[in-house]
């Protein structure tokens, strides 16, 4: 438990983004942007940045030893706002719970995530609660713009420069509207487990933002349908690493549903099922999952670890059946 523990609270060493294959992206946008953060940061060291396949960008943290000076204001966020900057945020204005009344526009500031929920909401004086350095921002708004009586704070309240974790502020207002999309790798993995083409019946049971359903039109070339048919492929996937919500599904499903059969969810990425599942060695080895384990069963490379708790499993239906 306390390995989970450790892995869920380590932020990840690389940001994501899901390149839209139908669109054309210009790679010189992203290294402009980064030339741009460099001058601010007073480096020429960009980030490393690669495609891990053609709709995968991987972009990784700044290099050791990129620091700015202390700088003379605090600002305050909630925990959840903290937790975005250090994926690479800005902070908007809903987030901001505390802030002096001598910053001014443009003001380096740090920022500080309150811990454990004390912080009030317009604190004017430094805040002495449990608190986690986040990162080092340009303040975009005043106190009068965040808390003044009848105001409905919104937009950027501080322009993020350099999260704790180095992780570079990019993200998809940095392009064309519908060319990239921060996504986490795990759920891009899914979608080439799923493997849309042309023309086939796709069946979507968690739409919800959707951007796993997006990414199978994509791959689909916009031109697929809805019905699972005998023949075709169900993908199960789950954002957490719990064995009663993964493997134990898995194996309730090829008990009560004999129309499905267990196939390997390729590309095979993620790590196997968990030895403690009531998963066959061979029906472990046909899904994966992505956590801070590394199996020998199958040994998983760093990036597809160092990333949220995920889980895909995939079925193929060989006979109709009211149930599927």
């Amino acid at each position: 438990m306390d390995v989970i523990h450790d892995w869920l609270t380590e932020t990840p060493t690389h940001t994501c983004l899901r390149v839209n294959i139908l669109k054309s992206f210009d790679i010189m946008n992203l290294e402009k942007t980064l030339v741009t953060l460099g001058e601010k940061l007073n480096t020429a060291h960009l980030p490393n940045f690669y495609f891990l396949k053609p709709d995968c960008l991987i972009l990784e943290r700044w290099p050791e030893g990129i620091t700015t000076e202390k700088a003379k204001c605090e600002v305050i966020v909630d925990g959840a706002c903290a937790a975005a900057v250090l994926r690479g945020s800005h902070v908007f204005a809903p987030g901001v719970l505390g802030l002096p009344p001598n910053c001014k526009l443009d003001d380096v500031v740090d920022i500080y995530g309150d811990i454990d929920g004390k912080c009030k909401r317009g604190l004017k004086i430094g805040f002495d609660g449990v608190k986690r350095f986040a990162g080092v921002g340009c303040l975009k708004k005043l106190r009068r713009d965040l808390f003044d009586e009848g105001i409905q704070p919104s937009g950027i309240a501080v322009q993020t420069l350099l999260p704790a974790s180095r992780l570079p502020v990019v993200n998809d207002t940095l392009f064309p509207t519908g060319q990239v999309l921060l996504q986490n790798l795990p759920s891009l993995v899914c979608g080439w487990v799923v493997n849309a083409q042309p023309n086939e019946y796709i069946l979507d049971m968690c739409a919800a933002p959707g951007n796993k359903t997006t990414h199978l039109a994509e791959m689909a070339l916009n031109k697929a349908e809805k019905v699972l048919k005998v023949g075709g492929k169900l993908v199960y996937s789950t954002c957490t690493t719990t064995l009663e919500e993964n493997e134990d599904m898995v194996k309730w499903a090829l008990q009560n549903l004999p129309s499905l059969r267990l196939i390997p969810a390729e590309p095979l990425h993620g790590g196997p099922g968990l030895g403690s599942s009531s998963l066959t060695t061979e029906e472990r080895l046909m899904v994966q999952r992505f956590g801070p384990e590394n199996d020998p069963l199958r040994p998983t490379e760093d990036i597809y670890r160092n990333s949220i708790g995920f889980f895909i499993a995939a079925f193929t239906k060989v006979q109709q059946n009211t149930l599927i």
